[in-house]
This record gives structure tokens, C-alpha cells and sequence, in this order.
């Protein structure tokens, strides 16, 4: 009788050790920075923020050692905390744990792109969808120091601030390097976001994508105001007329009436009819 009362005591304090121990598990904190390396990428912490595996230098008996540590991103997944990914949906996806910060370019690569978008990653894997879902969405914003500079010119950005091209001084080995880079002007759009100019617009308004900077001192050129005026432009590019009706208007001209008198100038003063205004949006300069 006693010995089965000890036995019987010994299994409770087994079982409630095996619940405590097993509470205290699933109560663990995810801490990006107390992950080991094999388990970071694709992890979430538990404040919902991403961890990322980064390439960091560490100082080590006074030299600098490289090597990979985890560290907890700026971005927050909102319904999805305290999730280490498995091992089925790296696989499944197409990815490894060898997987270094976060970027959209694996989405570039057509055997990446089928595997996420194949049932077995993408209907049982919503972390790794979630992450390539929003990486393809912020491709689609438009921010003008990300833009090449062959896109730049005559660009707005998704803050609806025109994008131009300028030339940039950066220091290098001491000298002074000059190269052009595209920059966020305050020049703001009201009506129009995220619009990158068509190359039939930049053809047709006799414009081209090494324009630098935001200048009136195009409408001073007869040849270019006639092909501002036309209507492969004046009526199909809304972007352009917009700007350069601004940039009129900031030197106290009408575009509409500078397209008539040009017209009048190339037709040798024959009686021609007049250009209606457009109606662009309203820049801010």
C-alpha cells in the first residue's frame, strides 16, 4: 500500500514537472539576438518584428573577426508573433537558412517565383507569403533615389514630389567623384502619383531621359514649344503639360497662349485656332 502511494506520487510530480517545463516552453520569448544563426531567417520575435541574419564585425583579441549574427529588423508583421519557420515550408518554397537580410530580388528569379506560387508553399506557408507578398508591394512604390537614373527625369514618387536628375559630388579615396544621381525635388503633383514618363511621351514632347534638374529655360526654344504644343503631346502626355504649365506660370506666362503664338510665328502669321488650356493638377514649387 505504501509503495503504491510513493509510486503514485512520484508519477504526479513527473507529470506536473513535464507541464511546467513543457508551459515554460511554449512561454519562451523569441529574442532575434538570442536566436542561433540556423533559425533566424524567416523568424519572427515576439514583438512581431522580423529577425534578420546580418553580416556583422565584432572586435576579437584586437582584430576584427566577420561573421553572422541575428538581428531583430524594422519590420512588423502584424498578426504573426514568435514563429520559427519549418523546415517543410523552407524547402517547400524554395529558400534556405543561409538566407541573409530582407529583399525582394529572389522575386526576379522565375524558379523562385514558382515555387512560392506552387500549393505547397503558397496555401501552407503564410509567413513566407506574408514576407514576399509585402516585398512585392513596396517594389510598386515609387521613390526617386531608388529610381535608375534612365527612369528618373520627368518621374513622380509615391509622396507625389517630382523625381530629377542632378549632378552629385561624393568623397572617394580623398577626391572628389562627380556622378548624377536621382533625387526627391519639392516640387509636389496634387493629382498624379507614381508615375514613371512613357518613352512615346519623352519622344513625342522632344524631351530625353538626361534631363537635368527642373528648368522654364525649354520654353525659350521655338522648336521644342512646337513640340510641346502638339497633340501627340499637349493631348496625350498630362505629366509634361502639367510641368511645363507650372513652370510657365512661375515665369507670369500662359502655356496655352505661348502654344498660340508659336503657332502663329510657324505659320508666318495665318489665322489659326486657339489652344485650349489643359488642366493639369496644381504643382507645388
Amino acid at each position: 500500500m505504501v509503495s503504491s502511494m510513493k509510486s503514485s506520487l512520484i508519477l504526479f510530480f513527473t507529470c506536473s514537472l513535464f507541464l511546467q517545463v513543457t508551459y515554460a516552453v511554449y512561454k519562451t520569448e523569441v529574442k532575434c539576438e538570442s536566436l542561433p544563426n540556423g533559425d533566424c531567417a524567416f523568424a519572427i520575435s515576439s514583438t512581431g518584428k522580423r529577425c534578420v541574419l546580418e553580416k556583422a564585425t565584432t572586435p576579437k583579441d584586437d582584430l576584427i573577426s566577420s561573421e553572422y549574427e541575428c538581428k531583430t529588423s524594422e519590420v512588423i508583421v502584424e498578426n504573426m508573433k514568435e514563429h520559427i519557420e519549418t523546415d517543410e515550408c523552407i524547402e517547400s518554397c524554395g529558400l534556405n537558412r543561409n538566407f541573409f537580410g530582407i529583399s525582394s530580388d529572389d522575386l526576379l528569379e522565375p524558379q523562385f517565383v514558382s515555387k512560392l506560387c506552387a500549393p505547397a508553399c503558397y496555401q501552407e506557408c503564410p509567413n513566407i507569403v506574408d514576407l514576399y507578398f509585402n516585398l512585392a508591394a513596396g517594389e510598386a512604390e515609387v521613390k526617386c533615389e531608388s529610381l535608375p537614373n534612365g527612369d528618373c527625369a520627368f518621374a513622380i514618387s509615391s509622396t507625389g514630389k517630382r523625381c530629377v536628375l542632378e549632378k552629385a559630388t561624393t568623397p572617394k579615396d580623398d577626391l572628389i567623384s562627380s556622378e548624377y544621381e536621382c533625387k526627391t525635388s519639392e516640387v509636389i503633383v496634387e493629382n498624379m502619383k507614381e508615375h514613371i514618363e512613357t518613352d512615346e511621351c519623352i519622344e513625342s514632347c522632344g524631351l530625353n531621359r538626361n534631363f537635368f534638374g527642373i528648368s522654364s529655360d525649354d520654353l525659350l526654344e521655338p522648336q521644342f514649344v512646337s513640340k510641346l504644343c502638339a497633340p501627340a503631346c499637349y493631348q496625350e502626355c498630362p505629366n509634361i503639360v502639367d510641368l511645363y504649365f507650372n513652370l510657365a506660370a512661375g515665369e507670369g506666362a500662359y502655356l496655352p497662349d505661348l502654344c498660340n503664338k508659336n503657332k502663329k510665328l510657324q505659320s508666318s502669321g495665318a489665322a489659326e485656332d486657339g489652344v485650349d488650356a489643359p488642366a493639369p493638377s496644381p504643382s507645388i514649387f
